[in-house]
C-alpha cells in the first residue's frame, strides 16, 4: 500500500446527515495519517460515459452525474487499527484519478455507541461527520455525501470499551460531471444551474417558506448509475407524519433498469439545501440529509402519470424542520403557482407560473399531465433543468398538483412548456392495485377528501435554550429559559459545576455557580414521541472575584460571589511587597465587602483575599 502524509488545516463541515459536525480524531495524531493504507481505483472511461449520456438523455432519461466503482473494504480486515489514548483509530484513503468528486456506498454501516466516522478530503478543508450510532440505518445499507476531488479519507474511532464497528464499503461513487459540489475556480456554482434560475429565498419564494421545507434534493442510485432528482414530503389524511416522499417514476428508472430495494436503501435525501438569501452563497450550504427509502407505489409513463411514492428509512431530525406538503387531487385546473426544485442538483430554486395550467398528454396515455408555462419575475426567469425531475407543482394555496416529468424549458428556451404528472390521475387512474395508486396511502382513512393542507410534524422536538447571562462572577446565579421548538412536555437539565447540578423544570431559575471556570450546559427536551438533546460546551463563564471601582479614591468594594469568604483575611500590599493593611471579611458582609483605604497614599497596591476557589490577588490604583 502507498503511504500518505499531510498537515492539518481548518475543516469546513459539509453535512448534517444525522451527524454532528466535528473535526476528525486523526488531526490530533498527524503521524498516523502518514501510515494510512491507500486504495486506488481505476477510473472509468469518461468519454464513453458522455457519449452514452447524449444518446439516452435525448430520449428523456435522467441526467447522470456519476457511476459506481465496485470495491470491497471491510474495516475489520483491511487497513490497520492503531492505538491511541482511550481507543483505536482506523484510517483509509481512497482515490480515483480524474474524479470531480467521490462518495461511498456501504453494504454494512453499524457503529456501536461511542464510535465515530469522519469522511474528508486530503486537503482537510471539507468533512462529513461525525457519524455515530445514531446514524445507523435500518438494514445496514448506507451512503455518504460527496467529497469534492479525486481523493477522500475515511476514519473510524473506536473507544476502548466499544465492540468492533461493522463498516463494509462495496461501491465508490465516481462523479464525472456537474454534481452539486463546488466546481474549480468558482465560489458561486454548486451544480451548474442556469443563470436565469431564482433562489428560493428571493422575493418570489417568500410565500413558500413552509412548502420549501418539504422539498428535497435526491441523490438517486440505480445499479452503477447515480444522478439528481427532486422530491417532496407529502401529507396523508391520518396526519401521522409518515415520511412519504413523492417524485417522478422515471427517477427510479434509467435505460430500462429499475432501482432495486438495495439501491433505494442507498438513496440520499438532502433537506434545506438553499441559499440563506436571494444572492448565491459564497460557500456551499451545509447538507442536511437522511439515507434510504422503501418503495410504496408508482406508475410509469406507459400507464400514465409518472409518479413514485416511497417512505424514508430514517426519522427526519427535528432540526430539519420537515414540512409535509398538502395536495389537491380534484383535477380542477389552476391559475398561478410555483414549482420548487433542484436544477442540476444545485441549491433550491423556485419557478413561477401565472397562467392557467392545461391538461395534456406527455407519454402514451391522454390527459395524464399538466402543461405549464413559466413567466419572468423580479429576480429571473425560473425554468426547470435536469435534476428538477420529480419536483412538485404547487397551486397558489400551496397544494401539490403534480410532479415534474419533463419538458423543453431552459434558460435558453424560457417560452417552452414543462409537463407535470397529475396527482389527480395518480390518485386512482393508473391501475386498480394499491401499488399503482396514491389514494390508499394518502387517504388511508378513506375520508374522500379532495384537498389536504400541509403540516409540520407537531410531535417533533428541537431542543434549545437561552440564559439571562452567560458570564458571572463565581457564586453568581443564572436563570435558564427553554426555547425548544415543537411541543416538549418534559425537560432534563444538566449544569456542570453548578448547584443544583440538575433540574427537571421547564425554566430553571437561580442556578448557582460557586467556582471559577467554564461550564457545559445540557438540555434534553422530550415528549411522548420524540426526544432531542442540545449540549453547549463551555457555555457559562464564571469569572474570578472583582474589585471596584478601579481606579479608586480610597473606598473600594470586593465582590466574592457568595458569602463563603466570611472570616477570611483581606491583605493589602504596596509595590515593595510590604503589608500596609489587614482586615477580616465580616460575617455579615455577604458577598460584598467595603474597604476604606483612603488613609493610604496615592499609588498602586495589591489586594489579596481568600475565596472558595483559593487566594485571589487584584491590583488597584488609588488616586488623589
Amino acid at each position: 500500500m502507498l503511504i500518505i502524509l499531510f498537515s492539518a488545516i481548518m475543516f469546513k463541515p459539509l453535512s448534517g446527515q444525522n451527524a454532528k459536525p466535528s473535526a476528525p480524531v486523526c488531526l490530533a495524531f498527524p503521524d498516523f495519517l502518514g501510515k494510512a493504507a491507500v486504495v486506488k481505483l481505476l477510473s472509468p472511461d469518461v468519454a464513453s460515459l458522455l457519449l452514452q449520456d447524449r444518446e439516452v438523455e435525448s430520449n428523456g432519461d435522467p441526467y447522470r452525474m456519476g457511476v459506481s466503482l465496485p470495491v470491497y473494504i471491510n474495516c475489520a480486515e483491511d487497513g490497520k487499527w492503531q492505538s491511541i489514548p482511550g481507543g483505536s483509530l482506523w484510517i483509509l484513503k481512497i482515490s480515483s484519478q480524474g474524479a470531480k468528486g467521490l462518495g461511498l456506498y456501504f453494504n454494512k454501516f453499524q457503529l456501536p455507541q461511542g464510535c465515530t466516522v469522519h469522511i474528508f478530503d486530503v486537503a482537510k478543508t471539507q468533512v462529513l461527520g461525525a457519524f455515530t450510532h445514531k446514524s445507523n440505518p435500518t438494514g445496514g445499507f448506507y451512503a455518504s455525501g460527496i467529497i469534492p476531488g479525486s481523493e477522500l479519507i475515511i476514519e473510524c474511532f473506536r473507544p476502548d470499551h466499544a465492540a468492533m464497528p461493522e463498516i463494509i464499503i462495496d461501491e465508490t461513487l465516481y462523479v464525472y460531471r456537474s454534481s452539486g459540489i463546488p466546481q474549480v475556480n468558482t465560489v458561486k456554482d454548486f451544480g451548474g444551474a442556469g443563470t436565469c434560475e431564482v433562489n428560493i429565498n428571493c422575493d418570489e419564494g417568500q410565500a413558500w417558506q413552509d412548502a420549501k421545507h418539504g422539498v428535497m434534493r435526491i441523490l438517486i442510485k440505480i445499479g452503477g448509475t447515480s444522478f439528481w432528482c427532486t422530491g417532496s414530503l407529502i401529507n396523508n389524511t391520518s396526519n401521522d407524519y409518515t415520511p412519504y416522499i413523492i417524485t417522478a417514476n422515471h427517477c427510479a428508472e434509467r435505460s430500462g433498469m429499475y432501482a432495486t430495494a438495495t439501491d433505494l436503501a442507498k438513496w440520499l435525501f438532502y433537506f434545506n439545501f438553499e441559499s440563506a438569501s436571494c444572492a448565491d452563497p459564497l460557500a456551499k450550504p451545509i447538507l442536511y440529509s437522511t439515507v434510504g427509502a422503501v418503495k410504496v407505489a408508482g406508475a410509469s409513463l406507459d400507464t400514465g402519470s409518472d409518479f413514485f411514492l416511497a417512505t424514508l428509512n430514517q426519522n427526519i431530525p427535528g432540526e430539519y424542520l420537515p414540512f409535509y406538503n398538502g395536495w389537491d387531487h380534484s383535477g380542477a385546473s389552476n391559475k398561478g403557482g410555483v414549482s420548487i426544485h433542484h436544477p442540476q442538483g444545485d441549491i433550491k430554486k423556485v419557478s413561477t407560473y401565472d397562467t392557467t395550467i392545461i391538461t395534456a398528454q406527455f407519454g402514451t396515455v391522454p390527459n395524464t399531465h399538466w402543461k405549464v408555462y413559466w413567466h419572468a419575475t423580479k429576480n429571473g426567469e425560473g425554468v426547470t433543468e435536469p435534476g428538477s425531475s420529480g419536483a412538485p407543482l404547487f397551486d397558489r394555496t400551496g397544494h401539490i398538483l403534480g410532479f415534474l416529468t419533463g419538458g423543453n424549458s431552459s434558460c435558453t428556451n424560457i417560452k417552452q412548456p414543462d409537463y407535470f404528472g397529475k396527482l389527480a390521475y395518480s390518485w386512482d387512474s393508473n391501475g386498480s392495485a394499491d401499488s399503482l395508486q396514491l389514494r390508499p396511502w394518502l387517504d388511508p382513512l378513506n375520508t374522500g377528501a379532495t384537498v389536504l393542507p400541509g403540516t409540520y410534524n407537531n410531535n417533533l422536538v428541537v431542543a434549545d435554550f437561552s440564559a439571562d447571562t452567560i458570564s458571572i462572577p463565581f457564586g453568581g446565579i443564572i436563570n435558564f429559559t427553554d426555547r425548544s421548538l415543537g411541543h416538549p412536555t418534559s425537560w432534563t437539565w444538566t449544569f456542570k459545576g453548578a448547584e443544583p447540578a440538575t433540574s427537571n423544570l421547564e425554566n430553571p431559575k437561580g442556578i448557582i455557580y460557586p467556582d471559577v471556570g467554564k461550564y457545559d450546559v445540557q438540555l434534553i427536551a422530550s415528549n411522548d414521541h420524540y426526544s432531542d438533546t442540545i449540549t453547549r460546551k463551555e457555555y457559562v463563564l464564571v469569572t474570578p472575584p472583582e474589585i471596584f471601582p478601579n481606579p479608586s479614591r480610597g473606598i473600594v468594594k470586593i465582590l466574592s460571589g457568595r458569602g463563603k469568604a466570611a472570616g477570611n483575611p483581606i491583605l493589602v500590599y504596596d509595590q515593595m511587597g510590604r503589608l500596609v493593611y489587614k482586615t477580616i471579611w465580616p460575617a455579615d458582609a455577604g458577598n460584598i465587602v467595603t474597604l476604606d483605604l483612603s488613609h493610604l497614599a496615592s499609588n498602586i497596591y495589591f489586594v489579596s483575599f481568600s475565596t472558595p476557589s483559593g487566594i485571589t490577588t487584584r491590583k488597584i490604583l488609588l488616586r488623589p
